[in-house]
């Protein structure tokens, strides 16, 4: 079942939540891994990485768990993208859960609601359109709704009311600009990603 999240639910409580999941399944499928490798750790090993925020170096549960809270000081606009190679950290996640008969809540394509739908889904979600954000994309309503905060129908309905918001109908779908997303979302006091 989908969660109805929004960019601002994205708290340093819902990435911890979000790693003691993930811990959880590892811990569920270890028996399953040890026939491949006997002797793997029944608890995820813990790494010591350089400090994302500050001097120094931290211990984070596991690495995933690093790259989690790497892509969540991004979205919180701490660190920018080259900083910790954080296009290189979503999709090594996303290509771990994409298809992995081992995680069966993940074993979802990217792109459906499913995946997006969880937390580690959203996370990635939100991670990629910052990062195409950042690259000069365009968007849809939907897309623009979800780095706002606010729903796709919103964003249609202000471009529709001829707020200052433009877009341009596209076949079935409004087109925003870059440069309209990154106004738009300056402007807005839901989210943290500009």
């Amino acid at each position: 079942m989908a969660i109805e999240m929004r960019v601002t639910d994205i708290t340093e409580d819902f990435v911890e939540i979000l790693v003691e999941d993930l811990k959880m399944y590892y811990k569920e499928h270890i028996n399953s891994l040890n026939l491949f490798n006997e002797g793997l750790d029944r608890l995820p090993r813990q790494v010591k990485r350089a400090s994302i925020t500050g001097k120094g170096y931290e211990e984070y549960q596991f690495e995933m768990a690093y790259n989690l809270y790497v892509m969540y000081h991004f979205i919180k606009n701490d660190i920018g993208v080259r900083d910790f190679d954080v296009d290189l950290r979503v999709m090594a996640i996303q290509d771990f859960f994409k298809d992995n008969p081992l995680f069966k809540p993940f074993k979802y394509s990217v792109d459906t609601k499913s995946w997006e739908g969880s937390r580690l889904g959203f996370m990635c979600k939100i991670t990629n359109l910052k990062l195409r954000l950042l690259e000069g994309d365009d968007f849809n309503a939907t897309e623009l709704g979800m780095l706002m905060g606010i729903t796709g129908q919103a964003i249609i309905n202000r471009i529709k009311r001829d707020n200052p918001m433009q877009g341009t109908k596209r076949d079935r779908e409004y087109v925003i600009s870059n440069e309209e997303a990154r106004r738009a979302i300056r402007e807005s006091n839901k989210t943290p990603i500009l």
